[in-house]
């Protein structure tokens, strides 16, 4: 039997197709970078006015959250997850794979008084379900020569994950999709469910809503030559 493989994300957008999370109808305010971090900018020698982009983040993540406390999961306004130590305790006493958990730098809390001393961690995905499979109504365009940029074109619904290329983790990343969707197993989704997890949203990965057939930039892995970091 084909394993379960779904998408947690973060809830701004309820979609059709989602399973967990349908009560969050109000987004939460979402921490803000810092003036320490910085992004990693992929600049292209063939097209560089279309395909340069921010990809990655330079260092230690460092924040100014909305208030204190925060939920289970949060989010900052570059889609990276903000783990509680309720949450990282649970996924640790669950074993899950696959993820790291670097602490968070809290520069500033915006609102609100403090009571103890606010901790976050990072959610940092490790594991790996390799590229997608190309199915009829989805296809790319070619990789540009300079950066490796390439876009994707969908006429239906779903990511297709070949579960052969999954490397068994209970998180992990589709290569052409944001860090912002990271790849669960059905363990992990049992653990964020059972526990209710606060603030985040799952959708099986073959029900993704991919808005029609907009197109848009899969994510890439640019040579090093075509990286420079800000600042």
């Amino acid at each position: 039997m084909e394993s379960k493989l779904y998408f947690l994300a973060s809830p701004s957008t309820i979609l059709p197709g989602c399973i967990y999370g349908q009560s969050y109808t109000v987004a939460m305010p979402r921490a803000k970078w810092s003036g320490r971090s910085e992004f990693v900018t992929v600049r292209c020698p063939v097209d560089d006015k279309n395909h340069r982009r921010a990809q990655g983040r330079r260092g230690q993540l460092d924040v100014v959250i909305p208030s204190w406390p925060t939920s289970d999961l949060s989010w900052t306004v570059y889609s990276e997850c903000l783990l509680s130590r309720r949450a990282l305790d649970l996924f640790r006493d669950a074993n899950l794979s696959g993820f790291e958990a670097p602490p968070v730098g809290i520069v500033d809390i915006e609102h609100g008084g403090v009571s103890g001393t606010p901790e976050l961690w990072e959610l940092k995905v490790t594991g790996s379900c390799g590229p997608e499979i190309q199915r009829p109504g989805r296809w790319y365009e070619k990789p540009c020569k300079g950066c490796g940029s390439r876009t994707r074109h969908s006429a239906v619904d779903g990511v297709f994950i070949d579960r052969k290329n999954w490397d068994g983790s209970d998180f992990s990343r589709c290569s052409d999709y944001p860090h912002s969707l990271a790849v669960i197993s059905e363990r992990a989704k049992d653990v964020i469910v059972g526990h209710r997890l606060k603030y985040c949203v799952i959708y099986p990965v073959e029900e993704l809503p991919m808005d029609g057939s907009k197109s848009m930039y899969a994510i890439s892995h640019p040579s090093e030559k075509t990286i420079h970091e800000i600042g």
